[in-house]
């Protein structure tokens, strides 16, 4: 099944071959040309903040303290998805009850090693 982009949100890209974010695409039209770049992976804002006022996108690893969790889009919505001991748990919850407790710390991009265990 094909997902479906809402129109009037906003969006970033990031370029696989160059290791860059372009960020603030503020509607689909402007980048349609990118959906068929492999090199290019789509992010759509959740509509949502983090606990400092940042716009939480896909991609964007999340910390409340607990844990750590990836914004991912599951099934009809966003959710965060958990990390334990660096590993996913396959458990993924609300997003919205996620943004009030947690920040953005990195994206998945530019910062997988925030999901790693440090010892």
């Amino acid at each position: 099944m094909m997902r479906e982009y809402k129109f009037r949100t906003k969006f970033r890209v990031w370029n696989k071959k160059d290791k860059k974010m372009i960020n603030g695409i503020q509607n689909f039209f402007s980048f349609r040309e990118f959906f068929f770049d492999k090199n290019i992976v789509v992010e759509q804002s959740t509509g949502l903040k983090d606990k400092n006022g940042k716009e939480i996108y896909e991609g964007d690893i999340l910390d409340n303290r607990k844990y750590k969790s990836v914004v991912e889009f599951y099934g009809c919505g966003f959710s965060a998805k958990i990390y334990f001991g660096g590993k996913s748990t396959h458990q993924h919850f609300d997003l919205r009850g996620e943004v009030l407790t947690s920040k953005i710390v990195g994206d998945i991009h530019n910062n997988p090693d925030l999901l790693e265990v440090s010892n």
